[in-house]
């Protein structure tokens, strides 16, 4: 049995995060950690974590603070993004992302199952959103293959935990350098809200390019709860895959906790992902995979003016051909716990 990646202490501190004010309208820290534990299983996209710093939101990007130079820079020739109705933050993050096959226990490579592989990724975002729209902006660079120390960090969290050693390593996709662009785009389609009880519907669409993913999705968000927040859902993905953001805005409440739901629909068309597909100079590690790929994700998010904890479940339909990887399992299930918490 494995058990999920250890929290860090910060996050033993939350309760004394405390201070006046509302999370809403400073910069924040996020931190995702993602595990198919909570399926019960260990394969596919096996474990993740990503530490992210959203800027403070403002009316223009001539005011962003807080961020290395060259965010700030590159901002001023976002045009798209510079409508002065809408408010602007940015974010860099680091993450890690890994794969594993169904046997851990097998030092050889299983050619009926996806590869072993791993990726460190270092993100730098633009976004920028009201309560009707959202578009953003992401590039993500990074490694995959022996450099992104996915092999060490899941020996060691295993070893820590008394759990089975993964002995396949050996076998994980080569040394490549990563590149990618991501870029999104959100709609409010519906709102409600009768001071207490609110609820939206929003319409997203997102699309990837790089030797990482490239891939086209469209998706359809609902959230529903006590004192929701204006803005737009979070989905937490894998780094690269999709837009990191928090795009929100203070509901009508702002001193009070917000409680709510969320449910996403969404489908993906892949034409790359390297996971999948190997490394783009040796097809060596290429399975089969499904060029159509549908996501349902239910989540659970609890705000408080100080910090704020999330809890998302993913499953997908099949990505890869089972018909083809006798051994591998067709499709992908994995949670996601995200703490958040502004910057005093």
């Amino acid at each position: 049995m494995k058990s999920g990646l250890p929290l860090p202490l910060p996050l033993l501190l939350l309760p004394a995060l405390a201070s006046a004010g509302s999370l809403h309208d400073e910069a924040l820290w996020r931190f995702n950690f993602g595990n198919d534990i909570f399926f019960q299983k260990d394969n596919k996209l096996s474990a993740g974590w990503v530490v992210q710093r959203h800027s403070a939101p403002v009316q223009s990007w001539e005011r962003l603070q807080g961020m290395p130079g060259f965010i700030g820079s590159w901002s001023e020739f976002f045009e798209p993004l510079s409508r002065p109705d809408l408010l602007k933050r940015a974010h860099w993050s680091v993450g890690q992302v890994m794969q594993t096959p169904t046997d851990i226990t097998r030092e050889e490579r299983i050619p009926d199952d996806v590869p072993y592989a791993g990726a460190l990724v270092l993100q730098a975002g633009w976004y920028a959103y009201n309560d009707e729209e959202f578009r953003g902006l992401e590039l993500t660079t990074g490694v995959v293959g022996p450099p992104s120390l996915a092999e060490q960090t899941q020996i060691a969290v295993h070893r820590l935990l008394g759990n089975e050693i993964p002995r396949g390593w050996d076998n994980q996709l080569k040394t490549e350098p990563i590149v990618n662009a991501n870029v999104m785009r959100k709609v409010k389609l519906l709102a409600g809200d009768d001071g207490f009880w609110g609820w939206d519907q929003a319409l997203s669409v997102d699309g990837s390019l790089g030797n990482l993913y490239t891939q086209l999705s469209l998706a359809m968000e609902w959230r529903f709860g006590e004192n929701l927040p204006g803005g737009f859902l979070y989905n937490p993905l894998p780094p690269g895959f999709g837009m990191s953001y928090k795009a929100s805005l203070p509901p009508l409440r702002p001193q009070r906790h917000a409680l709510y739901g969320s449910l996403s629909l969404r489908v993906s068309a892949f034409a790359w992902n390297l996971f999948f597909d190997g490394n783009t100079y040796d097809r060596e590690y290429r399975v089969p995979k499904e060029p159509v790929v549908w996501q349902a994700t239910v989540g659970v998010h609890y705000e408080r003016p100080e910090w704020a904890l999330h809890f998302t479940l993913l499953r997908s339909g099949a990505d890869v051909d089972v018909r083809r990887l006798a051994e591998a399992e067709s499709s992908e299930a994995f949670g996601a716990l995200i703490f958040e918490w502004r910057i005093l």
